[in-house]
């Protein structure tokens, strides 16, 4: 699933693969009706292998994941570090993102303004990307259909097999069965309603304020072709549930990522148990053997990109803004003061990027107010009163 990034990453290599321009600015510089769509590419470094994922789709492809701490040097976040990290490298957890996302996630990465027929006239918006197939078949309904029919099926092996052994070794399964209901239902609930709501639109009546020029584009917002509208607190886009995760259903996400886990590493400690118990007995038991593997292999894709976006939350932090670097900086070797690394050249970028150098730099982040303060927001702000612009 992650591939380990080589030393060296050609960042000139982006140029020739996707199309660069200056970044969104937060609700400002928007230009009004009658432009074209422009794409904006921020600074990346990748290696050649990567090309599958991102080639010709204004991706922001292979940025890395930002994880040093330099203490004293910036104002930094608790979150920045430490557990919700594990060890892993910047490269590791943006590998970890690419595979969530996708190729169209890359392509809604880039930054868009409204084209000359972009009004919110009800026509569908067009691809900006080339969607791949499978035997000439769209592959996008194969990653939500793997992901509910895996968590179906391993409910119906947790609650006939799983269920029927736990019985059989403490004399009773109730409490075990109803668990797992309420961690089943809840998770698939959260992921159907992550794929089929809108994950925030502007309303309309506030997009032809924002096409007439009256108002800027809100802050957070991102217009991409998937929808007709732009995306208020845009964060990513997901391949499991084919749907941006934005304003609207950002917090559904986390439940479901946090279900998914938990279903993986329960089910895993419940598997091992009765594995060993079994074996004991002189008995194999094939389907739980089956069941043992999809759990720790599940649960080693699911908790990576959980807690990659517990760390964003704490520090209230989106993963559109992270890929973009926005609230990083590096720091000078000479002067000891810090460089953003939107400023960095091509040669600094990629130095840097080897390194591991790039630090989470809290002053420029003025929607991060300390993990305590950031999850309550995340958790508690209204998000579908009408005049909710996301900018939170």
């Amino acid at each position: 699933i992650s591939q380990a990034l080589p030393a060296q990453a050609s960042k000139s290599l982006a140029g020739e693969l996707a199309m660069r321009g200056p970044p969104l600015q937060h609700g400002a510089g928007m230009p009004a009706h009658g432009m074209n769509y422009a794409h904006a590419q921020p600074n990346m470094a990748y290696r050649p292998e990567q090309q599958g994922l991102i080639q010709g789709r204004g991706s922001t492809g292979g940025q890395a994941y930002r994880m040093r701490s330099l203490e004293g040097k910036v104002q930094q976040h608790p979150s920045g570090g430490g557990f919700l990290h594990g060890g892993r490298t910047r490269s590791d957890a943006m590998e970890s993102l690419l595979e969530e996302e996708g190729p169209i996630g890359a392509s809604l990465a880039s930054s868009m303004v409204e084209s000359e027929d972009g009004q919110d006239d009800g026509e569908p918006p067009k691809p900006r990307v080339q969607v791949k197939t499978i035997c000439g078949i769209d592959e996008r309904p194969f990653f939500p259909t793997v992901l509910v029919g895996s968590t179906v099926l391993g409910a119906l092996c947790m609650f006939t097999v799983q269920s029927s052994l736990v019985e059989e070794m403490l004399g009773g399964s109730a409490h075990f069965t109803r668990l797992f209901i309420v961690l089943y239902a809840v998770t698939l609930l959260s992921t159907l309603y992550c794929g089929l709501a809108d994950p925030g639109q502007m309303s309309r009546e506030a997009f032809n304020r924002y096409q007439s020029g009256e108002i800027p584009l809100p802050q957070r917002a991102h217009k991409t072709w998937l929808y007709r509208r732009p995306i208020q607190r845009f964060d990513h886009y997901c391949r499991w549930v084919t749907n941006v995760i934005g304003m609207n259903n950002h917090r559904e996400f986390m439940i479901m990522c946090a279900g998914l886990v938990s279903i993986a590493v329960l089910g895993t400690l419940v598997d091992v148990v009765l594995v060993l118990w079994t074996l004991f007995q002189l008995r194999l038991e094939v389907f739980l053997v089956l069941h043992l593997g999809y759990s720790l292999y599940f649960a080693k894709y699911s908790q990576e990109i959980f807690r990659l976006h517990v760390g964003f939350v704490s520090r209230n932090e989106l993963a559109r803004e992270w890929k973009d670097d926005e609230f990083y900086v590096i720091i000078d070797e000479e002067t000891g003061a810090p460089r953003p690394v939107k400023e960095l050249d091509e040669e600094e970028y990629n130095e840097h990027f080897d390194n591991n150098a790039f630090v989470y730099d809290g002053s420029k982040n003025h929607f991060d107010k300390g993990w305590q303060s950031n999850c309550l927001t995340f958790w508690c702000t209204a998000r579908w009163s009408p005049d909710q612009l996301g900018e939170f």
